[in-house]
């Protein structure tokens, strides 16, 4: 395929004035949304002369366009309007990416992280010709796949594609009912949120996928069907839909844990969807998605949705792993070993508050053995595979870290008889400096490793200098130029409220604990 497949030819001479028109109303509408979104014009197609030109077009087509959005624009001055059109144009099209780009992506795509959207090993042509036919889900493809590159090209066409990202979605959640494609869209958005912007919350994955989870009721896509083992068509399958169904309710409990904020998906449908799904015939990965999905609603449902009793908490995650303790003897077990820990953390640090001293300071020994264990875990297991893991690895690696930060900072007297803390500051700058060697300079895992380096400086300074000094001399510290948008302030003369930072995990004590921390599982 060429990229004259991709994208019009603007200078064939079987172009008519009606399609000059349209590519007019065409490019204008985009540079009006450019301007809304804050892209800077040079993003586009369209040079500034142009510009010029195009906002002399003439702007009395209403084109099908709703009565209501006509009274808003007349009201506002603003006589174009939308082109109902837009939503066809993809990026290629656009002119953000050229065809041959395009492919260059989707085979980063196809490789790494199709499955991720329930497509399985057929046919990559027809893979390629369904994700072309939706522009937001292209665009979703590409964007994930653009941050293996490491030219200054890349660096222009992320920002540019983000920028389109937010476009097309604003006006995709606004169409129903939605198609399959919107929906695998939605999570890749979603399971990469943090690597899409390169800052945390960059697109709020729990009201992205609660969109999709409404949009899915008005939706055939999901509609029960037949029961069919058959697992080689793309789309077609049942068994395909109901994995990717899992994927969607997976992060968006990852988005209500991580937000503490209430879920759309209900136990009842977390069960339904563990009983239609033929063990016997899902892949490693598969069934490890559906384990994961019923850890985190476990989560949920004892640390979210309710104030924590510490006892029944700890049963629940006990029971949650007698039930697939199988998996843990099978390849790539360790990020179930790494949510589990992570659960008990969260458990852990909600009923630290109110306690008696005793019961007090084995929580605190505890969580920082389940912080280490996460760190350790992550780096002792890492591969190639690593770099195209979700965010959300990198978000529980990375509140490991600052958890385990806060807790040497807050907590070191009492610690300091039962641990060793020079170990604990070290495994920490340690996992900074891993995560910073992943993948490209545009890779989630530079960004956490600048989140965690930050932290520790400000938590641990006279420590952090010191080790950084001997241990790592060449590796500068990050500073306000690259660290992440979101703390959006000087590092070394502002006072950071690192609490603020991180999820609000505030203590939801239950009755006063008279035992001991139960050992892991």
């Amino acid at each position: 395929m060429t990229a004259a497949s991709w994208t019009r030819d603007k200078t064939s001479p079987e172009r008519t004035s009606s399609d000059e028109n349209r590519v007019a109303s065409l490019e204008r509408t985009v540079f009006r949304l450019s301007e809304a979104i804050g892209l800077d014009v040079e993003h586009q197609s369209i040079s500034q002369p142009e510009v010029s030109v195009l906002r002399q077009v003439d702007k009395a087509n209403i084109d099908q366009e709703a009565p209501l959005l006509v009274i808003r624009d007349a009201a506002s001055g603003d006589n174009t309007g939308l082109d109902p059109r837009l939503g066809t144009a993809n990026i290629v099209e656009k002119g953000f990416i050229s065809g041959d780009e395009a492919k260059q992506l989707l085979a980063i795509f196809q490789t790494h992280y199709r499955r991720w959207i329930a497509l399985r090993e057929s046919d990559e042509s027809t893979s390629n010709m369904n994700i072309r036919g939706s522009p937001l889900l292209l665009c979703a493809c590409c964007l994930i796949a653009v941050r293996h590159w490491s030219s200054e090209r890349a660096r222009h066409i992320v920002d540019a594609l983000f920028a389109e990202a937010k476009a097309l979605l604003s006006q995709q959640l606004l169409q129903s009912p939605q198609p399959l494609a919107f929906f695998q869209a939605v999570l890749v958005f979603s399971l990469w949120s943090t690597t899409i912007g390169q800052t945390p919350l960059s697109i709020d994955a729990w009201l992205l996928t609660g969109f999709a989870i409404q949009h899915a009721s008005a939706s055939d896509v999901f509609r029960e069907a037949p029961y069919s083992s058959s697992l080689d068509s793309e789309f077609g399958s049942t068994v395909g839909k109901l994995l990717l169904w899992n994927r969607l309710c997976l992060a968006h409990l990852h988005a209500c844990i991580g937000m503490r904020r209430n879920s759309m998906v209900s136990k009842a449908e977390v069960e339904r969807i563990r009983k239609r799904l033929p063990p016997g015939e899902l892949s490693n990965f598969e069934i490890r998605m559906v384990a994961e999905t019923n850890l985190y609603w476990t989560l949920y449902d004892n640390a979210v949705a309710s104030s924590v009793n510490l006892p029944q908490a700890q049963a629940a995650l006990q029971s949650w792993k007698h039930v697939w303790n199988f998996l843990f003897d099978q390849p790539r077990f360790q990020f179930l070993q790494m949510g589990y820990h992570f659960a008990q953390l969260l458990v852990f640090e909600q009923s630290l508050n109110n306690k008696s001293a005793a019961v007090r300071e084995s929580l605190l020994s505890e969580m920082v053995r389940l912080c280490s264990a996460i760190l350790q875990v992550a780096m002792e297991t890492s591969d190639d595979r690593t770099k195209h893991l979700t965010d959300h690895i990198y978000h529980m690696i990375t509140f490991a870290a600052v958890t385990l930060c806060r807790l040497l900072c807050k907590y070191e007297t009492q610690l300091q008889a039962r641990i060793n803390i020079s170990d604990s500051d070290t495994l920490v700058l340690d996992t900074s400096t891993w995560l910073r060697s992943l993948g490209s300079p545009f890779h989630v895992g530079h960004t956490m490793g600048d989140v965690i380096d930050a932290a520790h400086r400000k938590l641990r300074p006279s420590v952090h200098v010191e080790l950084r000094r001997t241990s790592e001399p060449q590796q500068p510290t990050p500073d306000q130029a690259i660290f992440p948008d979101f703390i959006g302030m000087g590092m070394d003369t502002l006072d950071i409220d690192w609490d603020a930072m991180l999820p609000d995990w505030q203590s939801l004590a239950s009755d006063d604990i008279t035992q001991t921390v139960m050992p892991p599982g």
